[in-house]
């Protein structure tokens, strides 16, 4: 049985604060910024700070969920 909590990742240019919800139906920060259907999280660092830096906007950050 595993007793540990899976640690997960999100890479955006978003401006969120805490307590702000990452939902869907709202404007992607990626590509032609349609309105997002997904939610995507990594269980790796390397891979949010890879999304992060493919973002639009200007301060990439990533969110530990």
């Amino acid at each position: 049985m595993n007793t540990t909590t899976p640690t997960y990742y999100h890479g955006t240019k978003a401006d969120l604060q805490i307590g702000d919800l990452i939902e869907v139906g709202k404007t992607s920060n990626y590509g032609s910024r349609r309105v997002a259907k997904y939610i995507y999280l990594t269980a790796t660092l390397d891979a949010a700070i890879w999304g992060a830096e493919l973002a639009q906007g200007k301060a990439a950050s990533v969110f530990t969920l």
